[in-house]
């Protein structure tokens, strides 16, 4: 395999990784709202909520994404050798 060839390969398992992450995400949040009653307007009036509810959401996103990305710097680090 050229090194072309095995750049390719890294970079689509990084997408196919990312894609996979972002639809487990999804489901996920879609079966959490489905089991929760409503939240009532009124929460969201307060700003403490709001700021902290605008911080963590795309918080959880750069915490997938970081440790995916170690992930697969500590599979390209481990030479697995036949």
């Amino acid at each position: 395999m050229t090194k072309k060839e095995l750049l390719l390969l890294k970079n689509e398992m990084l997408v196919a990784n990312c894609m996979a992450n972002l639809i487990g995400v999804f489901l996920a949040k879609i079966f959490i709202l489905g089991t929760e009653s409503p939240m009532p307007d009124h929460v969201f009036q307060i700003p403490v909520v709001d700021l902290i509810d605008s911080a963590f959401t795309p918080f959880a996103f750069l915490f997938v994404g970081i440790s995916m990305y170690i992930d697969d710097v500590t599979l390209v680090v481990v030479k697995f050798e036949p």
